[in-house]
């Protein structure tokens, strides 16, 4: 009998020890469990500001045209975007070269904090690849304009390409260029040095009747065409960027 009371008495502190083991991990178990936590929301933009500005381009025909171009600037991380959809054009290689170094260009030169924003870009023109480097000017000038939210003039185009230390480099089709801003209304076109006036090969005929008979005699020559001139545009040499960016600017 007495061996069996012990039996009894073992089993029941057997139980008590295994119950509270169990009730210790699953306390242990709950206390590790982290609470949930909330995600955070999203950072919302405390400020936008865009920049619009036509580009003077070159068509496959020849001609020249405007592309438009769209600088959108909201609260980031210094990063730039090149919208790429349906209502925009690709742009080639030497295109997007050009725009990430004029982003570059105008965050060395605004004076706001550019590594605290985020700029987009878009860029609409009437084809379906934008190529060529002579956008960067322009893009580098809306890009300052849209960082340090200023406003540019409304009369006044740009063309040339731009470096890493924001020189202003030669592009070619000036006076293609020239016209299509005077069709659009322009008063002013800003050029790369060197690039208002350019030698152009040009024949030149001279009539004449010699005893009653017509001769013409044509020949080439060099002549200097003054794209002032030529299209009844003002039309200035600029150097860099900061330089169009204060003739550019309100």
């Amino acid at each position: 009998m007495r061996n069996v009371l012990l039996l009894v008495l073992g089993l029941a502190v057997l139980f008590a020890l295994l119950a509270g083991y169990e009730g210790g991990s699953a306390f242990q178990l709950k206390k590790s469990t982290p609470s949930p936590v909330s995600p955070p929301s999203a950072a919302i933009p405390s400020s936008s500001y865009s920049v619009d500005l036509l580009l003077p381009a070159v068509s496959r025909s020849g001609e020249g045209s405007l592309a438009q171009l769209r600088v959108h600037v909201v609260a980031g991380k210094g990063r730039m975007f090149l919208q790429s959809d349906s209502a925009n054009p690709l742009t080639n290689p030497d295109t997007q070269y050009s725009i990430r170094t004029a982003f570059e260009v105008a965050k060395q030169l605004a004076e706001a904090d550019a590594n605290a924003l985020d700029v987009y870009y878009s860029i609409s023109a009437d084809s379906d690849v934008v190529g060529g480097q002579s956008a960067g000017a322009g893009v580098a000038v809306a890009t300052l304009a849209a960082l340090e939210g200023a406003k540019l003039k409304e009369n006044v185009l740009i063309t040339g390409s731009v470096d890493p230390q924001g020189g202003i480099g030669k592009v070619g089709k000036v006076l293609q260029k020239a016209r299509a801003a005077k069709a659009a209304g322009y008063s002013m076109l800003l050029v790369p040095v060197g690039e208002r006036t350019y030698v152009e090969q040009k024949q030149v005929c001279k009539n004449e009747v010699i005893q009653d008979t017509y001769y013409q005699t044509c020949t080439t020559q060099s002549v200097t065409v003054d794209a002032e001139s030529e299209v009844g545009l003002q039309v200035v040499e600029v150097a860099d960027v900061l330089e169009a960016y204060r003739l550019m600017k309100e």
